[in-house]
């Protein structure tokens, strides 16, 4: 049984162990940090499944996001306790009674980051397979399929090799216990750190390498790729992960490098959260703000309503097609000019055709105007994200289209993001 008024190990020469109010201590930093990521995280997934529910397109992303969300919520509260009970201080400054508790409380610490790992970067990969690889199929699509799976085999081997790390299993959190025998913990948490490190790398490589093989303009590339560089952080962050962990192999004064180590990786988890929220920013703003700031100033007029997209209102459709003459539903025939660059299938998803350079042009569409008039509506490449390469020979990209609906009476806007 560990005494209470031990410490965990020995000081240094010349250090008293301080049980009461350690000098040095990492638990302000951990509070802050849980706090924060706890703040950050929940308003960016709270406006990113507001506006994807707003929009009726809430996918298995959104599921897996919510999960991951949830669990990162508990990994968060179980390390503020987790520093409560002398997490983050060093060795020397925590009763040995105390050292047991913390090493459970690291313990499933372990066993919850590893789902909650693959769900975020699943989250994540399924993300950028529905704006790069919405047709499963292509270079992108297979190269998201390996990392998937690699991700489940490798974090689920992990969860597996925590679970059986020592037997008897007491002797994961238990010093005094002699008898038994244990896997190497510090290889365990440096395979994982480097394993991270080298996943995220190339999550964050693969969206900018489908960006610069579009045809798009260098202003239009740089761009877009701009809304992803918040993996540099998590990349950055498993960078730093793994040196604390490989310094964690060095010392004995676990109790404070480890909270090192939990640090980076707190990071780590809020920037993929992050990273998967970000590009639904757009269109947050788009279905939220700007649409109340329409309804503020009078402009859809005194019956205000909402524009679906054309597919989800197939008896809206099938009478703007016998009004305008326009194609039926699931013809490639184009709903635009034929001196204009962007044609449509059933008034969803847009497509650039010819020069995809001509990123910037503007043109009308007949048949979508309100008032019963022939006015047509502008569309405009608006300045948020969301593309993917096209299919069935199409040279040219799947583009945001803001559409501004405009009559005599009142205007909307309808947005067309694959975000």
């Amino acid at each position: 049984m560990a005494s209470t008024f031990a410490a965990a190990g020995p000081p240094p020469p010349g250090v008293t162990p301080n049980f009461i109010d350690p000098p040095d201590t990492l638990y302000c930093a951990i509070i802050t940090t849980t706090s924060l990521i706890i703040s950050i995280t929940s308003v960016f997934a709270v406006c990113r499944l507001v506006a994807r529910g707003m929009t009726a397109r809430i996918s298995l992303d959104d599921y897996l996001l919510v999960v991951a969300w949830s669990i990162n919520v508990g990994y968060n509260a179980v390390l503020i306790w987790q520093s409560k009970t002398g997490f983050g201080r060093h060795l020397w400054d925590v009763r040995a009674s105390d050292a047991v508790l913390i090493s459970q409380q690291s313990w499933a610490l372990e066993l919850i980051y590893c789902p909650l790992m693959w769900l975020a970067k699943a989250s994540l990969l399924f993300h950028l397979q529905g704006i790069f690889a919405p047709l499963k199929s292509g270079a992108v699509f297979i190269a998201i399929q390996v990392l998937i799976w690699a991700n489940l085999a490798f974090y689920t081997a992990i969860f597996i090799a925590v679970i059986f790390m020592c037997s008897p299993q007491e002797k994961i959190w238990d010093s005094s216990i002699t008898s038994g025998h244990c896997l190497n913990r510090n290889a365990e948490i440096l395979a994982a750190g480097i394993f991270n490190c080298v996943s995220d790398v190339f999550i964050f490589v693969l969206p900018l390498w489908a960006i610069w093989h579009l045809h798009l303009s260098l202003k239009h590339k740089l761009g877009v790729s701009g809304v992803f560089l918040t993996g540099l952080v998590a990349v950055s962050s498993s960078l730093g992960r793994v040196i604390y962990s490989f310094r964690s192999t060095k010392t004995s004064d676990t109790t404070y490098v480890y909270a090192q180590v939990s640090l980076w990786t707190l990071a780590e988890i809020a920037s993929i959260l992050l990273c998967i929220c970000f590009p639904a920013m757009p269109l947050f703003y788009k279905v939220v703000f700007r649409r109340k700031m329409l309804l503020r100033n009078g402009s859809y007029g005194s019956k205000p309503r909402r524009y679906r997209r054309q597919t989800t209102g197939a008896h809206q459709l099938q009478q703007q097609q016998q009004q305008h003459s326009l194609p039926p539903a699931g013809s490639m025939s184009s709903y635009w000019r034929k001196d204009q660059c962007y044609s449509c299938r059933s008034g969803a998803h847009c497509v650039l055709h010819g020069d995809a350079t001509k990123s910037d042009c503007t043109t009308n569409i007949h048949g979508w105007s309100s008032g019963g008039t022939d006015e047509g509506i502008t569309a405009s490449i608006a300045r948020g994200i969301g593309i993917a390469r096209t299919h069935d020979g199409v040279d040219g990209i799947h583009q945001t289209i803001s559409i501004e609906l405009t009559s005599k009476r009142e205007s909307a806007e309808s947005t067309q993001d694959l975000v």
